[in-house]
């Protein structure tokens, strides 16, 4: 049970904006059903691989049933009007004009079904110039400046498919706000993420402040790494990162390592922003006889921010992150013991439960679906 128990999901997406936008509907209560084609979601091949299962699609596709349909032929037409007529949600994210062609324009679906809710997600757009070319997540880093604000001088790609997942936070966003505005008019309505607008909306607070105000006069480079924070190797070889924002923090900082001259020294964030790397080597050298711990104890005692710098295994077992309850180990059959993290949002006092389903396999509820459907499964 949960807040969206009853809701009926329908998705039709591919790769991983659209799936895992629905696996977060799916964690809130939602029954939703994947469609796939006989050849399946493009996440199925990738690697690493374990019993036959990617785990990204695994990871994207969490608490759905799957069936497969042929969109083009007689059969999958009917089956997928079928399940539109008992969807309270229909996403996907298909190039514009492909829903038209498969006879599933989306505003005639409302029309057919006034409470529908359709949801799409778009790399550029539904008009402009690049609006009917192929996007995967590094084109939409480039275009939005989002590589180019890493290293204006040497651009970097984020190292993980970060305006994807915006963007699935993004629809499932719309999509709750979709169904509470429907409970107060009865009506569905249409939901619209674009991938190049989500990523420029999550660059603004921070790394678009130079550029806020248009009638500011220039400054000249820009140095759009706003960050103090300060990563640091102690002398176990364990990594740490800290962060005096404040200059009541910084004081309190230079008290704790006994650099009262850097008070002085660095009186402003500007000023400690522009030394941030040769303050990160000092405090480096300073501390290569002591322990990780030793170091966030001696920083968490005079409550400067702290926190050890996780590797992967580090995380997994973080006491923190235990204590959390963010990550479950569930049985899964075909697949032995696999892990899954909580909902990123949590609804209500009661203790998370994993999904009731894994992902699917690649047909693997097709016939009870269809049967459910009064069709044939043939």
């Amino acid at each position: 049970m949960g807040p969206l128990d009853g809701v009926n999901v329908l998705d039709l997406g591919g790769v991983l904006s659209v799936p895992y936008a629905a696996t977060m509907l799916a964690e809130l209560g939602a029954d939703v059903i994947k469609v796939e084609s006989r050849d399946g979601d493009q996440l199925r091949g990738n690697a690493p691989m374990h019993r036959g299962m990617s785990a990204m699609y695994y990871n994207a596709n969490r608490g759905k049933r799957g069936i497969v349909l042929d969109l083009k032929s007689d059969e999958g037409s009917r089956a997928v009007h079928a399940l539109i007529a008992k969807a309270d949600v229909v996403m996907e994210n298909w190039r514009p004009g492909v829903a038209e062609r498969l006879g599933l324009g989306l505003g005639d679906l409302r029309a057919r079904h006034p409470a529908l809710i359709t949801a799409s997600v778009r790399g550029f757009g539904a008009t402009g110039p690049y609006a009917g070319q192929r996007v995967y997540d590094p084109i939409i880093q480039g275009v939005s400046s989002m590589a180019a604000t890493q290293d204006e001088d040497t651009p970097q790609l984020v190292t993980n498919v970060l305006p994807d997942k915006l963007t699935s936070m993004s629809l499932t966003q719309g999509i709750l706000a979709a169904l509470v505005q429907r409970g107060r008019t009865g009506r569905g309505d249409h939901v619209e993420v674009t991938m190049l607008d989500t990523a420029i909306s999550f660059l603004w607070p921070d790394m678009m402040q130079a550029d806020t105000f248009v009638d500011a006069p220039p400054t000249g480079k820009v140095d759009r790494n706003t960050r103090v924070a300060q990563i640091l190797r102690a002398g176990d070889g364990k990594w740490l990162i800290c962060t005096a924002t404040t200059n009541a923090q910084w004081r309190q900082l230079c008290r704790t390592i006994e650099r009262p001259e850097w008070i002085e020294e660095f009186p402003e964030l500007a000023d400690r922003r522009a030394a941030r790397n040769s303050i990160n080597d000092q405090l480096t050298a300073m501390f290569q006889g002591a322990t990780r711990d030793q170091v966030l104890t001696l920083f968490s005692g005079a409550d400067i921010p702290c926190g050890p710098l996780n590797t992967v295994e580090e995380m997994l077992t973080d006491p923190q992150v235990r204590a959390n309850e963010v990550i479950r180990e569930v049985e899964r059959p075909g697949l032995g013991i696999v892990r899954e993290p909580a909902p990123h949002v949590r609804v209500g006092t009661e203790p998370w439960q994993p999904t009731r389903l894994g992902a699917p396999r690649l047909g693997e509820h097709t016939e009870e679906v269809l049967t459910e459907l009064g069709l044939n499964p043939s």
